[in-house]
């Protein structure tokens, strides 16, 4: 089940990484808004967060230009010590 959710999410992130060439930054800020509003809370699984992140983490986030916005939720997802994984994209910055 878990291999067949990781295939899953790959060809997600593919498609993503072709549709970033036509849209420019502004996927990434439409990723990370998609994934605060579904998966940085409390209550959404380890086993969730390991395939999301592990994907995640390997989208090319050096092209991404946050707006205002997105930085503020990106202080809030700090500041509350949520998904201390996912920190490790934020903080790249």
């Amino acid at each position: 089940m878990m291999r067949c959710g990781v295939e899953a999410w790959n060809r997600f992130l593919d498609l993503i990484l072709a549709v970033h060439f036509i849209a420019s930054g502004t996927i990434f800020s439409i990723i990370w808004r998609y994934y605060v509003d579904r998966f940085a809370h409390a209550g959404v699984k380890d086993h969730i967060l390991t395939v999301i992140h592990g994907c995640f983490i390997n989208l090319p986030w050096d092209k991404f230009w946050p707006t205002v916005y997105d930085l503020e939720v990106m202080n809030k997802v700090c500041d509350n010590n949520v998904q201390n994984c996912m920190r490790k994209i934020i903080l790249r910055y």
